[in-house]
């Protein structure tokens, strides 16, 4: 696809530690996390969860390459946890299909939510500015029978 364009390829998908690397390999210059919000197979591990795992085994890929991520993001602590490890945008998708449900007004109502609550959360770790943030931020444990708790 890359001989057809001059516009760059972004791999959307990615779920593993070893799917990264190959994006790396073959010169991707940016992955997306994503589940696809878990459609496609039920209880498939979110894109935070994938990102913990990256963080602990791969953690220069956040350097080499631009990492986006999106699927199971539901509230601003989970944004302000990628962000912390080092994604550069995160993205939001199930909750504004059902907020509208409710027309403009739901989904005008779903973008402000998560606005509050990445303030509200970021002030409450004592994160004056949201690109300042990293891992420092969070502890990160593993725990032997659910994986990783945030």
């Amino acid at each position: 696809m890359q001989n057809m364009t001059s516009l760059p390829n972004i791999i959307k998908g990615i779920m593993s530690v070893e799917g990264v690397h190959i994006a790396v390999q073959k010169g991707a210059p940016a992955i997306i996390l994503s589940n696809h919000g878990g459609r496609q197979l039920d209880g498939s591990p979110s894109s935070l969860e994938v990102s913990l795992g990256i963080y602990e085994m791969a953690p220069e890929v956040f350097r080499q390459i631009e990492v986006y991520a999106d699927g199971g993001v539901r509230y601003g602590a989970d944004a302000l946890k990628l962000l912390a490890l080092g994604a550069k945008a995160v993205g939001l998708g199930r909750p504004f299909m059902y907020a509208n449900v409710y027309g403009t007004d739901g989904v005008t109502h779903a973008i402000e939510l998560p606005k509050k609550e990445v303030a509200l959360d970021a002030a409450n770790m004592g994160v004056a500015d949201i690109k300042a943030i990293d891992p420092s931020y969070v502890r990160w444990v593993l725990s032997p029978t659910n994986g990783w708790l945030g």
